[in-house]
């Protein structure tokens, strides 16, 4: 039985936007200064995608949601293969909610309420934005990358 052509099309598109997220993140981090929070950012929305990708390919409902995390582990029930990128991108979920600046202190959407100062700046566990990235592999997973074939 071959897929539904309208949630192929759908799928892909899904795929087509998070690599345009990630050619923007790759293009911010060659400006000067550097504006790694905005690349960041658009690899938590590549991400984001590319999960909702896989589980609309897969005719799962998802909520509407930027938690990686949670998009994960739905990913994972349909596919054991993904659970190692689990750890690896739901550190990216904090960078989904753009920062607020008031005055010098800042919050994210994470924190409703709450002035984080210069660390919320820095995002999670004090480290800075692309401390989540370094070392990681690509967002997408094998499983994924076939879909774009």
């Amino acid at each position: 039985m071959s897929p539904d052509p309208e949630r192929c099309a759908e799928a892909r598109e899904w795929l087509v936007r998070a690599q345009h997220d990630l050619l923007a993140a790759q293009a911010l981090l060659g400006t000067r200064p550097t504006l790694s929070d905005v690349a960041v950012y658009h690899c938590q929305q590549a991400a984001e995608k590319a999960l909702k990708a896989f589980l609309f390919w897969h005719d799962t409902p998802f909520r509407k949601t930027h938690d990686l995390e949670e998009l994960g582990v739905q990913c994972v029930a349909l596919d054991a293969s993904l659970d190692s990128l689990l750890d690896k991108i739901s550190t990216l979920t904090p960078y989904a909610l753009a920062v607020q600046i008031s005055g010098s202190r800042c919050r994210t959407g994470t924190e409703p309420g709450r002035g984080g100062g210069p660390a919320c700046r820095r995002g999670p566990q004090g480290r800075g934005p692309a401390a989540a990235l370094r070392g990681q592999p690509g967002i997408y997973g094998t499983n994924l990358r076939r879909l774009m074939s």
